[in-house]
């Protein structure tokens, strides 16, 4: 294995364990927990330094366009995903519905990571689109602030609904040219 897909890897490996430490850790606000986890998202190939560097900040950016990278990214992404999703389910204190919400959108984008990794193919990742990770962060905020879902159940949807169109085109533009 070259030296890339290990530091790949090692930025993945990094990552997950970043986020299992932090959803553990008591007395953090879960939006903050879900923020960061997003942030750590950035070990590989951030937008902030890609294209000048690559992952786990090595000079090799070229690793960041191929299926070894989208791979390796889709699953910590799921393994981050699952530690948040369990989190949300027995620690937050939630509307029932939310709760089946962020369960559906949790499955399709493993469904969507695992079709990516057996057939290797990207439109996938467009078909079952991560809306997961936006959508909890803002049930979560909601929350945070005191509108319950019983009281402000129209701002749920509203926001929900926007992130769904807005998560679909940004996978698109992502991915698309992919397919």
């Amino acid at each position: 294995m070259n030296n890339r897909i290990i530091k790949l890897w090692q930025a993945e490996f990094t990552r997950i364990f970043l986020s299992s430490i932090l959803i553990l850790i008591p007395n953090i606000a879960f939006s903050v927990k879900i923020i960061i986890v997003m942030l750590l998202d950035r070990l590989d190939c951030s937008s902030e330094y890609y294209p000048k560097k690559g992952p786990m900040l090595i000079s090799n950016t070229k690793i960041c366009r191929t299926l070894e990278y989208q791979l390796a990214d889709k699953m910590g992404d799921i393994t981050c995903y699952t530690l948040l999703w369990l989190y949300y389910l027995i620690y937050v204190d939630s509307a029932e519905v939310l709760k089946k919400y962020i369960t559906f959108w949790f499955f399709v984008r493993v469904i969507g990571t695992v079709l990516l990794e057996r057939t290797r193919e990207m439109k996938w990742i467009i078909y079952f689109p991560n809306i997961f990770l936006e959508s909890l962060l803002v049930i979560s905020i909601l929350q945070d602030l005191d509108y319950t879902y019983e009281e402000y159940q129209g701002l749920y949807i509203i926001l929900l609904f926007l992130v769904i169109i807005i998560k679909i085109i940004i996978e698109i533009i992502m991915h698309g040219s992919k397919i």
